[in-house]
């Protein structure tokens, strides 16, 4: 693993409002930060032995990753730390998600 880019990794970082956890990942021998935005949108970016470099994907609320036209249509990988955390910035952006449908009322 190339310590440089684990560097990087820890200088990630967003000024809009967010959470972010740090993880190690001893399965893939590497290191995760998860993002989360009041927006409902979230980012895990990583960098593992398995990563394409400093590695970023778009989440929804409940961390499963998803394509978005004007964030990623797949992982954006081999990103710096400016990259990195322009794409954070934008995510943090984007307007707020609503849910459009509801949920029907199941009767037994």
């Amino acid at each position: 693993m190339n310590i440089d880019t684990i560097q990087q990794l820890f200088k990630v970082s967003s000024t809009s409002h967010h959470t972010m956890t740090l993880t190690e990942r001893e399965e893939l021998f590497g290191w995760q930060k998860i993002f989360e935005f009041p927006n409902g949108y979230g980012a895990s970016v990583v960098v593992h032995d398995f990563s394409y470099g400093l590695e970023l994907a778009l989440l929804d609320a409940d961390q499963t990753i998803i394509q978005h036209p004007d964030i990623t249509n797949d992982v954006a990988g081999f990103l710096n730390v400016d990259s990195a955390n322009d794409l954070l910035e934008k995510i943090a952006k984007l307007p707020k998600k609503v849910l459009t449908g509801k949920l029907e009322s199941v009767t037994m």
